[in-house]
């Protein structure tokens, strides 16, 4: 993780039912953030298009 301090803890975004909510915040993890931009050549070679 960069600079900023991020709860192991997940917090369900807004929108998710209440299962679906329950379900993120109890067996839920957070993880740092990965790229993907080393899967964008192997994507291409499938021909599945990635736009940001």
């Amino acid at each position: 993780m960069t600079g900023t301090s991020m709860s192991p803890i997940p917090i369900a975004p807004s929108g998710l039912s209440r299962r679906a909510r329950r379900f993120v915040e109890v067996d839920g993890s957070r993880v740092p953030m990965q790229g993907i931009r080393r899967h964008r050549d192997a994507w291409g070679g499938r021909g599945i298009q990635y736009t940001s």
